[in-house]
């Protein structure tokens, strides 16, 4: 319940704004939920009906996330060569 706590707070957080910090901390919280998630999977707690409402959309949401994070390290590699 702590992680799931936690990411609530991370995501909500990303409603005021875009910032790195934010976005790191956003995918840290998903990856955690997911890595207790495929346990709970294992158990039998995960319904078709979760799976597609909550489940599909975090795991798009985190891609979308990680696509973001890599644009960001793009753009500081670029200022260090001294791109535009």
């Amino acid at each position: 319940l702590e992680l799931l706590s936690n990411l609530k707070q991370e995501l909500e957080k990303l409603s005021g704004g875009l910032l790195k910090e934010r976005i790191h901390k956003s995918r840290v919280a998903i990856r955690r939920w997911f890595s207790v998630w495929g346990l709970l999977v294992e158990d039998g707690f995960e319904k078709k009906k979760f799976r597609r409402k909550v489940i599909r959309p975090l795991k798009a949401f985190l891609r979308e996330l990680g696509d973001l994070r890599d644009c960001d390290v793009n753009i500081e590699k670029a200022r260090e060569l001294g791109c535009d």
